[in-house]
Parts: structure tokens; sequence; C-alpha cells
């Protein structure tokens, strides 16, 4: 007999991105088994009216005064999810992650063939994440390890070179090491499909991790907590807008592309969150961790003086020092 499942989708929005969000909640209502859909509006410029070609017992808009992040938005919104008895699964969607029709289906299926409670996420083709983990046979290498340093480990530098020399390139076809559907030890929100009960063992979403690396945080606790994380190729979900982490040159080799590409405050937090996320998670050894430290932020200096980008490797300089001193939240560049 085929089981009966109950779905949440929490999704967050900001700026203007009506046109996004449409085609997302669109796509959501087409599946009887989601019986609600919460948007966070991290301060955008949705209008009341937008909500009322909509069926407002499945929608429920959330309203925040000011844009709290990827971080403060899904810890609302998860957050009243996981109230709401009605539902036994959480679905993460991002504003612009529009689900296929059998995506959801693909998740519940794997789900119910597994012995023990895991965490499942549909595969985004078009994400660039998504694409070098499955252009690779040893996926492993794009996670951080112990005492690595913004990704930076004298264990892997021989591979990271000839990464970038290689122009980086991406092939979703190839599949790594024979795997269908690959484990994971943390990952995105986009397309992540969650046991509420999960939300019991490990809690929310850290609001001080602003903009970046609160997912990979978040995900991590489950993968500390026992649960293990897959991403299922059954399960595709259309990415149709374009962040600017999510663009990729194929033909230039960028060896240091925090110096060169990005805003001052999208560099600044994603440096500061991600070596803080290091830090208290994969820093076992002082000594290597700063061996690596030091040698990359020698390598980023060097790099600096040569692109004539000295400004942008003091503001990196900055992040460095607020995530390794713990200096979290939002911060006024």
């Amino acid at each position: 007999m085929k089981k009966k499942h109950s779905v949440c989708v929490v999704t967050v929005t900001y700026g203007e991105r009506t046109h996004l969000l449409r085609q997302v909640l669109e796509s959501c209502l087409q599946d009887e088994r989601i019986k609600k859909i919460i948007v966070v509006d991290n301060a955008s410029n949705l209008m009341d009216a937008f909500f009322n070609n909509y069926d407002r017992e499945r929608i429920k808009r959330i309203r925040l005064e000011e844009n709290t992040g990827s971080a403060g938005g899904y810890y609302v919104g998860i957050e009243d999810a996981y109230k709401n008895n009605e539902c036994q699964y959480i679905w993460l969607l991002d504003d612009d992650n529009c689900p296929t029709p059998k995506s959801l289906e693909a998740l519940l299926t794997f789900i119910d063939n597994q012995l023990g409670l895991v965490v499942v996420q549909s595969l985004r083709p078009n994400y660039m994440p998504h694409k070098r983990l499955f252009s690779t046979k040893q996926p492993n290498r794009l996670f951080s390890t112990n005492n690595s340093f913004l990704g930076f480990n004298l264990n892997k530098f021989f591979y990271k070179v000839a990464f970038v020399f290689s122009g980086r390139k991406t092939n979703l076809n190839t599949t790594p090491s024979g795997l269908y559907n690959l484990e994971v030890p943390y990952t995105q929100y986009g397309g992540l499909l969650i046991d509420r009960s999960i939300i019991k063992s490990i809690g929310y979403p850290r609001k001080d991790f602003y903009l970046y690396s609160d997912d990979g945080e978040f995900t991590l606790r489950m993968s500390k907590a026992g649960f293990r994380i897959f991403i299922v190729r059954a399960s595709i979900i259309d990415d149709i807008d374009r962040s600017w982490n999510n663009t990729e040159d194929g033909n230039r080799i960028i060896a240091f592309p925090m110096l060169q590409m990005g805003s001052d405050q999208r560099v600044y937090y994603s440096v500061r969150n991600r070596v803080r996320f290091d830090f208290d998670y994969f820093k076992t050894n002082v000594f290597i961790y700063q061996i690596n430290k030091i040698t990359y932020l020698t390598l980023l200096f060097i790099m600096s003086i040569f692109l004539r980008r000295v400004r942008r490797f003091n503001l990196i300089i900055k992040a460095v020092r607020d995530g390794s001193s713990g200096n979290l939240g939002e911060i006024h560049l």
C-alpha cells in the first residue's frame, strides 16, 4: 500500500523576485502532497495583492521588516513549519528553485526505500556546486577537510592546482565512482527535504551565520547527529535564476576568485562565515591549521599585489579575523 505523505514547503524571497517566486509557487501547487507553502518575505518588494490569486489556506506569508539573510529567513520558516503538525516533511526551496513534476515523488520514494531516517536533496543540474560534485570521481575532495583553511589544505594542493588549470570543467553526465545517488556530509538549503523529527534533534539554522555557510552548518549538524544526506539524481529542480557564484567561465584561469569576483559584502560574509564554519567543525590540530592558514594568506597577498587588489585583500583579512574571533551576525562595512 502506497504511503500517504504530507509536505510543507518553506521558501525565502527578497528584493524584486516576484517573477521567480510565482513560477515556484505554481509548480508546488500542482502536487497535492504539499499541504502548506510558507513564504518568508525577507523585506522584499512583494505586494499584498500578489497572494490574492492563490489559495490562502495553502499559502502563508511571513513578512520580515528587514532582510535577515537566508539564515534568518529559513530560521523563521522552518520554525513555523515545525509547529505545523499537519506536515511530516519540510521541503526547503529557494525562490528560484522550480521543482519539476516528479521531483518530490522521487525524494519521497527514496526515503521510503531506506531502512533508517535520511535527509534528501534534489539535484540542481544548473547549480555549479552540484555540477562539480557530479563531475569528479572524488567528490569528497570538494568538502572541507580537517584543518583546511578556506578550502585550502596542503594535502590537496596539487589537486587544487590541476583543477584550476583544467579550467574548472564540469560535466554533469559523469557519475562519480559509478554512484547514482550521492551521499554528502553537508549541503545547501535548496531542494532539501527533512523529516520534521530531525528538526527536534538538531534545532534550527544559526541566525548569526548571516548570508553564507548557514546551510552548510545546519546540514552538517544533521550528519553529526547520525542522519545521512543524499542528493537524489531522479529528483530534478530547475534553477531559474543565475546567482553571482552560479556562473563560471571555463576558459579563464582564476586562481583566487575572491580577489576578482563578487561585491565586497558578498566576499566578506562568505569568507568570514566559512572561516568560522571550518574553525568550529574541522580544526583538530592547531599547528597544521595555522600552516594552512599562513600558506594560503601568503599566496593570496602575493596575488593581490600582482592583480592590484590589495584593498580586497585587506577586506578578506578583516573577514578572517572576525570569523576566527566569532564576530558574526550582520556587520556594516
